[in-house]
């Protein structure tokens, strides 16, 4: 069988897209077809952008390319676990035959496979990755290369030198499926988020701490911080598909016999640059002088009157016995921790880990917890996108900021469209 790379969309005839009805425009099938839809998740996960900054929960999407192969699983003939078929979807969001998803909040495409690229009665797996051009994956690009029609498969995985960055893989989502001799089939890929977000997006935040210092910061630390993404274990939900931890925490918890990593750091200056002008010891929307942090240059992207934001992507880790998962942290200009709340969730999560992820068994608690795949953990809601136009308060109601001022019990209700959001709580 060839592998087939896709380039542009004039060479899109390589793909042997089906034929489609010429009154309804619809695919037409025979018996014998077979046929793949693939398409970037939207029902369980917000279809978002490759490689983007996580500033909300909204629907967005921008993946360049969507790899694509097909591996023999059974061992007639000898070829187990070999690449029988491979292909590169260029251009997803612009391709004219990447159509919109019947909810609308994603794209797909379907793939028939014809003449010699048929597959022979037998057992076989998807497996796909979308992901963005230049990406800040060490070895994406030689990884995905080496998943070759004639190739052994193996999983395939990413390694980060710093931050997480999203992306997407899926497989069949009952692993496996088999070829009929005379007769065909329909299977859909599903590509998913293999990372994890969390944002905090805060207002009436404290200007003071105890003793009268001045608040510079709002930082979250983490208890872990892995290396790299596993892509695999697609049936498995509740998933951690994070290895390799960088093992150098540094940043101290409050209790000071803890140490984490940091996540996001928010200079309160930026967003304050005036500072508390009406006194009242809060950073909130009666200070003057309020504005975006200029850091966020994306014109389009807005924020409530006295709020501050922050946000990132995470690989993700199991739990860290007897440390709490995250840590929201007041400092001030020197670092020194002014306030604190520890980030718990409402309710214990049920885990499970990927093959070759870090595993280590530690009891799950509320306050205790793995950071699980295509999962947001969100202090306050965004739920605005990033086209909320240069008015830098989004309409009423689009959001809910944490107030701060508030004490040490929090209870935060998120709603959004991930495969999960979990409940969180500021204890």
């Amino acid at each position: 069988m060839k592998k087939h790379v896709i380039s542009g969309l004039a060479a899109l005839s390589l793909l042997a897209l089906v034929a489609c009805n010429e009154e309804t425009d619809a695919p037409v099938f025979n018996s014998e077809s077979q046929v793949f839809t693939i398409s970037v998740a939207n029902k369980d996960a917000v279809p978002t952008r490759a490689g983007r900054p996580l500033y909300s929960q909204a629907y967005e999407q921008d993946i360049d390319f969507v790899k694509f192969t097909i591996v023999r699983t059974d061992n007639d003939g000898g070829n187990q676990n070999q690449i029988v078929y491979a292909d590169v979807i260029n251009t997803w969001m612009t391709n004219s035959n990447v159509i919109a998803t019947a909810d609308g909040h994603g794209r797909q495409t379907t793939i028939e496979l014809k003449g010699e690229n048929k597959l022979v009665p037998g057992t076989y797996k998807a497996y796909a990755v979308g992901y963005s051009d230049g990406s800040s994956y060490t070895d994406l690009t030689t990884d995905l290369a080496g998943l070759a029609v004639g190739e052994q498969f193996n999983p395939i995985s990413v390694v980060t030198d710093g931050d997480a960055e999203e992306i997407f893989a899926g497989g069949f989502e009952n692993g496996e499926f088999e070829v009929v001799a005379g007769k065909g089939f329909s299977q859909s890929i599903v590509l998913k988020r293999q990372v994890a977000g969390t944002y905090g997006y805060f207002t009436n935040i404290p200007a003071k701490g105890p003793k009268g210092e001045d608040a510079k910061y709002l930082r979250l630390i983490a208890s872990n911080k892995m290396k790299e993404v596993i892509f695999d274990g697609f049936d498995q939900k509740n998933a951690v598909n994070g290895k390799n931890s960088f093992n150098s925490a540094s940043e101290d918890y409050f209790d000071g016999s803890h140490k984490g990593y940091e996540v996001y750091r928010i200079d309160l200056n930026q967003w304050f640059p005036s500072g508390d002008t009406n006194a009242n010891d809060m950073f909130d929307a009666g200070d003057t002088g309020w504005r975006k942090d200029p850091a966020i240059t994306e014109p389009n992207v807005s924020f409530e009157t006295g709020s501050v934001f922050g946000g990132k992507f995470l690989v993700p880790f199991k739990a860290v016995n007897g440390t709490n998962t995250l840590q929201l942290q007041l400092l001030d200009e020197s670092d020194n921790i002014l306030k604190y709340w520890n980030v718990n969730l409402k309710t214990a999560q049920t885990v499970n880990v990927v093959e070759g992820a870090d595993n280590n068994e530690v009891a799950e608690s509320t306050s205790v917890y793995s950071i699980l795949r295509n999962q947001l953990y969100t202090i306050g809601v965004r739920a605005a996108g990033d086209d909320g136009g240069e008015n830098p308060d989004p309409e009423e109601g689009d959001d809910t900021p944490e107030d701060l001022s508030k004490g040490q019990e929090l209870i935060i209700v998120v709603d959004g469209a991930w495969e999960n959001i979990p409940g969180m709580e500021l204890d």
